[in-house]
């Protein structure tokens, strides 16, 4: 994600320890991890460095309290740019060069006595863990003089109402922008996701573009697939009990052997899609298109007259 390395292997974040399972946000709720209020955010992250790492990324971010932050990753490349908390109880970036620029944000859920911190995006994933450190011990920002309090952070905490363009002061110069919320390129979540789908139950994965996915013998379980795009896509033997795929775009789609017991198919289009021997047991296939769909063996599913 900070630089092209990161942004191959963004669905891979989701694994942390080796040999563990991957994780999303509701499985870490089920464990006990807890999200961070905006004013928790602000209190633990304002004029603190933390450490960040995930299967492509391993690096160090100072966030100075006049939301100005400076970083430096395992390879030794360094950027800087700014950081927010939005009204959704977010923590944003916004790199100079990394991310090609654009804004990231992150939930941030902790678990008492663990030390520790999850990452995650708004779709679900899990991104980074993290360990924080009291001030700026790495001097990532030693070059710049520091400003004071944020301000326009403070006033969201107090009920105020937010500025339409905030405001940094540095000792030599002042630089305004417009508030940004988490707006990805879509091309790039859609290469993301692809990865992330290959182990992913219960995510959102709903409208995306998933055409000529390799997602073989893919964990989907009741994941949210509404409209999307999986044309193409090698879903043989994939785990997709109770998933949505309503409106689903499935044409020519490679299905052998796949579990889609249970799933929403209202309206999805399977047509040429390969079936043979796939389980639609309890699914809902209203309204759906199997013209030309290859439905040898396949189980749950009577072809209409």
């Amino acid at each position: 994600m900070f630089n092209k390395k990161f942004l191959i292997f963004l669905a891979a974040s989701l694994l942390f320890l080796a040999g563990c399972a991957p994780m999303t946000e509701n499985s870490i709720k089920e464990k006990g991890w807890i999200s961070l209020s905006s004013k928790q955010i602000f209190d633990l992250v304002a004029g603190n460095s933390m450490k960040l790492q995930s299967s492509g990324f391993n690096g160090k971010l100072f966030l100075r309290k006049d939301g100005k932050l400076h970083a430096k990753d395992y390879s030794g490349i360094q950027d800087s740019g700014i950081w927010d908390i939005n009204k959704e109880n977010r923590l944003c970036f916004k790199f100079t060069k990394w991310n090609f620029g654009d804004v990231r944000c992150y939930s941030i859920y902790t678990k008492e006595g663990t030390g520790s911190y999850r990452f995650t995006t708004p779709n679900g994933a899990i991104h980074f863990q993290a360990r924080i450190t009291g001030g700026d011990p790495a001097k990532l920002g030693r070059k710049l003089k520091q400003s004071g309090s944020s301000q326009y952070l403070r006033s969201e905490f107090a009920g105020e109402t937010e500025p339409a363009v905030k405001t940094h002061v540095s000792s030599s110069v002042t630089t305004s922008y417009k508030e940004q919320r988490y707006s990805p390129p879509k091309e790039e979540i859609e290469q993301s996701v692809k990865k992330l789908a290959k182990n992913c139950p219960g995510c959102n994965l709903a409208g995306l573009d998933l055409t000529k996915a390799s997602l073989i013998g893919a964990m989907l379980e009741g994941a949210k697939l509404k409209g999307a795009d999986l044309t193409r896509a090698n879903l043989r033997r994939a785990k997709l009990k109770g998933a949505d795929l309503s409106g689903a775009l499935l044409i020519n789609t490679n299905m052998p052997g796949a579990d889609l017991r249970d799933c929403d198919l209202h309206g999805a289009n399977l047509t040429g899609a390969n079936l043979i021997r796939a389980d639609l047991t309890g699914a809902d296939t209203a309204g759906a298109i199997f013209t030309g769909a290859l439905l040898e063996g396949v189980k749950g599913y009577r072809k209409k007259p």
